[in-house]
């Protein structure tokens, strides 16, 4: 099932035991996660959420996160993003591919930054040393 608009992109997504998706970004769009049946590991930034059935689970814009299937059994969930932009397109472009470094640079034409946890630390860092530095300007 898929429904794109402007304004928003929904999407089911079926995630076997074991498969997940690495830490990204969606600088540009918030994104929503109600798993219908199963559980999915949320990490937003550095927090780890166990969602299961009915369970909603917001990741705001900016903020790095991924999802993996750390169970035994089939998860099915419902993903929504807003807005749209480009990202349905984007799974049409990937659909297929097997090299994840070719995946990676489309993403990123696309709007969806994937990060390691290198890319993480140094970002953390970045942060720490703005407001540290805004401190002692104020």
């Amino acid at each position: 099932m898929m429904a794109l608009e402007d304004s928003s992109f929904a999407f089911e997504v079926v995630v076997e035991p074991g498969q997940s998706i690495p830490m990204h970004i969606h600088p540009d769009q918030d994104a929503f996660i109600l798993p219908q049946f199963g559980r999915l590991s949320v990490t937003l930034g550095k927090t780890r959420i166990e969602a299961g059935a009915g369970d909603l689970v917001r990741l705001p814009r900016g903020l790095p996160h991924r999802h993996e299937n750390r169970g035994s059994g089939t998860a099915k969930a419902l993903f929504w993003v807003s807005p749209a932009l480009r990202l349905a397109e984007l799974f049409t472009v990937i659909d297929g591919l097997s090299d994840p470094r070719e995946i990676l640079r489309i993403a990123q034409e696309y709007g969806v930054d994937f990060v390691s946890p290198a890319d993480l630390q140094h970002s953390r860092s970045a942060r720490a040393e703005q407001r540290k530095k805004a401190i002692q300007n104020a």
